[in-house]
Formats: C-alpha cells, structure tokens, sequence
C-alpha cells in the first residue's frame, strides 16, 4: 500500500501519467535494468534509452542531481545513455 501510494506521488509529476495506476508507473518507468556507481560524493544511476524517458527528462528527474540526506550528503544523478 505505502509503495502504490509513492508511484502514484511520482506519477503527479509526470505529464500524462497524473492518473495512472501504480503498476502502469512502475511498470513503465521503474521496471528496467539500469547501471548504478557509488562514489566517495555521488550515486551516479544509468538508464537505458527508452520511449518514455523524455516524460521524466520534462519531469525534470534525470536533469538534477537531488542531495540524499541519509546517505551522508551524496547526490543522487540519473542519467540515460
């Protein structure tokens, strides 16, 4: 329950997907494999090209890194290749 309602937050921000059911986000965005380095100050995660990744590129997910409190200050960055 705690997960379908934080798809469905992260859904908001997505143009088209404001509606969507938790299993179409993850099913769409979530579910693919994806490449994940973690350095002394970042976590760097890399996404295959995919035809939804311009929605989060307007989304403004994958643009911005977002500082993660808990993990000492690193940064987060998702990037797609």
């Amino acid at each position: 329950m705690l997960a379908s309602g934080i798809y469905r937050l992260f859904a908001r921000a997505l143009r088209g997907y404001e509606r969507a059911q938790a299993r179409q986000v993850f099913r769409r965005f979530l579910d693919t494999t994806a490449r994940v380095v973690i350095a002394e100050h970042a976590v760097t995660v890399t996404l295959p090209r995919r035809a939804h990744n311009p929605i989060l590129l307007d989304a403004g997910v994958i643009a911005s890194a977002t500082e993660i409190p808990w993990w000492s200050g690193r940064k987060l960055q998702i990037e797609i290749v």
